[in-house]
Formats: C-alpha cells, structure tokens, sequence
C-alpha cells in the first residue's frame, strides 16, 4: 500500500483507537520508498517525496500524538536531508544491524546527531526465506552469525549463549537490538544480556566479522521494480 502524505495522521489514528491511546511514543516512517503493488508488479511510486511525508509526521508530534518521530531503513544522505529541511528532527532511526552488518558509519552519523539507533534483525532473521516463499520468491542464502566460531568462543568465555553475546555486543556499541522470538524461554534470554560486559578483546574481535552490505538480509528487492527508484540503496 502508498503512503501518501494525506494518510500520515489517518494512519496515526487509526493506531491510537486500537491501542486505545491518546498518543505513541514513536512513530516511524518505514522505508524512504512509497510502494505500489498493482497485483501483478510491486514498485515505488515515482511522485511521493519521503520529505513531504515527514512534513507532516512533524505535524502529529506537534499535535502532540506522537511524542518521538523517526525513521527505518534510512541511509545517512537520506537523514541529512531530513536534517536540512526539518522542524522537528527524527529521534530514531531503525536499521537492519547484526556482527555482519556493523553500519559503523551510519551510527556514529546518528550519535553525532543525537538520533538514536535501533537495530532490528540482531540475531538474523531465520523466518525470511518462509516469507520468501510465502510470496512466491526464490530463497536466499541467509547470515548464520550465531554458530560463528568467533560469536561462540566468546559466548563460551563468558558462560553466556551466542545470542546473548551479540545482543551484549550492539549494546556497548550504543545500538538498542530488539531480537524477535515466539519462544518464552528465547525471550527470557534475550533479556539477560546486563550481568555481564565484553572486553576490549571481544569488541575487537567481534568487530572484525564486519563483513557490510553483502549480509544484509531485508534488502527490500521482493518489492520486485522498487530497486530502480532513486531512492533505493542503502
């Protein structure tokens, strides 16, 4: 479905009459690219500008309906040009971010501006190729950063899980990961990432599984055309 700029608060409230809320914390705007789906073909709508739809994002925080705005998906040439034209500046940014896709560049952007980062995907996304399918998509070969030996030594080191230890590792870089699983003992886990701290010996090995664009899972290409809007890229 387009978001058009019109649908900004229509959307907003239709969200806070379900929560039953008078207000969000944050509202974000997904993906720099309006996507059209005809059917038959999936491709981002050439005329809807993500400036004009941050216009009036800015409207239902000065209305007081969203007490943070923000933004997903957003490389930093995208948020400076936000920054350029805004009244009110994002205060998040959440992006695809694990031990193979660091975004080094994008989060010290985003500290220097007091935009905070949320990374979603932090442990991998071992559903996607079921979504894949879903939508009658060829699969993909998928990062499988939690059996990596590095990950697992130092989760070892620390009698902690591979996942606690990436999630411990986007921590201290500054990053909030938010992990999705529908296992309560999962869950559990992944919350227990704050009675222990990686040393310098494990940022910087951790660090080094830097491997950038090419881990990236959720590259928004089984949007089909969307891949030759301007837009696109991260």
């Amino acid at each position: 479905m387009t978001m058009y700029p019109n649908k900004v608060e229509e959307c907003l409230n239709e969200s806070l009459r379900k929560l039953q809320l008078e207000y969000v914390d944050l509202y974000l705007i997904h993906f720099p690219i309006s996507i059209v789906s005809t059917g038959r073909d999936t491709y981002g709508h050439p005329s809807v500008d993500y400036l004009e739809i941050w216009k009036r994002m800015e409207d239902q925080h000065i209305a007081g309906k969203a007490k943070s705005i923000g933004v997903s998906n957003f490389s930093i040439r995208k948020v400076e040009r936000i920054l350029r034209n805004c009244r009110v500046k994002p205060a998040n940014n959440q992006v695809e971010m694990h031990v193979y896709l660091q975004q080094k560049a994008l989060v010290d952007f985003c500290t220097q501006n007091e935009i905070t980062v949320v990374a979603y995907s932090p442990l991998g996304c071992r559903g996607y190729n079921e979504f894949l399918s879903k939508l009658g998509q060829p699969t993909k070969k998928l990062p499988d950063m939690l059996n990596n030996k590095t990950v697992v030594s130092v989760a070892k080191k620390h009698s902690k899980t591979p996942a606690q230890v990436s999630l411990r590792f986007l921590l201290q870089l500054g990053v909030a990961p938010i992990p999705k699983s529908v296992t309560p003992a999962r869950v559990k886990e992944n919350f227990d990432v704050f009675d222990f701290e990686l040393d310098e010996d494990d940022m910087t090995a951790m660090r080094a599984l830097e491997v950038g664009n090419s881990a990236r899972i959720c590259d928004f290409k089984v949007f089909g055309r969307i891949t030759s809007h301007p837009n696109y890229g991260f």
